[in-house]
C-alpha cells in the first residue's frame, strides 16, 4: 500500500448502499519501476486529473503498487461515495473521461520518457491476455509459427492461412475485416488476432509486403512527431 488505509477503504465500501459500490483502475508502466518520489508525483497529478472538482476529504482512495509481473502497476481503488455529502460518485465516465485521461496518459509518457504503448513498433497482433500462462505461450507460439510460414513463402493469403489452421483443428470461430479469432483445443475461449497478416489486406505476398510498408510508414511517422508542442 502506497497510499491510503485499505481498512479504511473496505469499511467505506461496505457501507455503500448504492447498487455500484467502487471504481478501480491501474496505471500500467512498462517499466520495472520507477523513482519513489516520481509515483507519489504522477498518483497525485492522475487524482487531480480524474477527479478536477473534487478536494481531497470528499473522496477516499487507495494505491497499491504491485510488480510481481516485472512491471511496476498502480493499481487504485475508489469508493463510489462522496464523503462530504453521502452521494453517489462516478469517478470515471467513459464517454466524457475517456479522452481527458488519454491526453494525461499521453503527457505523462512524453514529460518522463517512459515507453509509450501507442509506438506501433509495440503493437501486437494476439489481443488481451489468457490468464493460464502456459496457454498464453502456446498463443503466443502460434503467431510467431504462422508468420514464420508467411515470410518464408509456405503461405500466400489469409484465405489459405484460415483453411491451414481449419486443417490441424484450430479452431478459426470468426472471421473480420482486420482480424479473426481462434481457438486452441486446450482452449474454452477463442482468442483475437488482430491486424497485419490477419486482416483482409493479406490477399498475396504483395498484400503481406505493403502491409509491412505501411507499419514502417506508421512507425516512422510516430518517432517524427512534433513531442513538443
Amino acid at each position: 500500500v502506497l497510499v491510503g488505509d485499505e481498512q479504511l477503504t473496505r469499511n467505506i465500501i461496505n457501507s455503500i448502499s448504492f447498487k455500484h459500490k467502487v471504481c478501480v483502475g491501474c496505471l500500467s508502466f512498462e517499466e520495472e519501476n520507477i523513482d519513489e518520489d516520481l509515483k507519489y508525483k504522477i498518483m497525485e497529478d492522475f487524482e487531480k486529473h480524474l477527479l478536477p472538482s473534487l478536494e481531497s476529504d470528499q473522496y477516499n482512495i487507495l494505491w497499491v503498487e504491485h510488480t510481481d509481473k516485472n512491471r511496476l502497476e498502480l493499481n487504485f481503488v475508489i469508493p463510489k461515495i462522496e464523503l462530504t455529502r453521502k452521494i453517489a460518485l462516478n469517478p470515471f465516465y467513459h464517454k466524457q473521461d475517456l479522452s481527458r485521461v488519454d491526453v494525461w496518459q499521453n503527457l505523462t509518457n512524453v514529460t518522463y520518457g517512459f515507453t509509450d504503448p501507442k509506438d506501433p513498433a509495440k503493437e501486437r497482433t494476439l489481443q488481451g491476455a489468457s490468464k493460464k500462462i502456459s496457454l498464453q505461450k502456446d498463443y503466443e507460439k502460434l503467431d510467431e509459427m504462422i508468420h514464420e510460414l508467411v515470410k518464408s513463402g509456405q503461405i500466400h493469403n489469409r484465405e489459405q492461412m484460415i483453411e491451414l489452421l481449419n486443417e490441424n483443428e484450430i479452431f478459426v470461430n470468426r472471421v473480420g475485416s482486420d482480424y479473426i479469432s481462434l481457438k486452441l483445443p486446450s482452449s474454452k475461449k477463442a482468442r483475437r488476432y488482430k491486424g497485419g497478416i490477419y486482416s483482409e489486406q493479406f490477399t498475396s505476398i504483395r498484400g503481406f509486403e505493403k502491409i509491412c510498408e505501411d507499419t514502417k510508414s506508421r512507425v516512422d511517422a510516430y518517432n517524427r512527431r512534433d513531442t513538443q508542442s
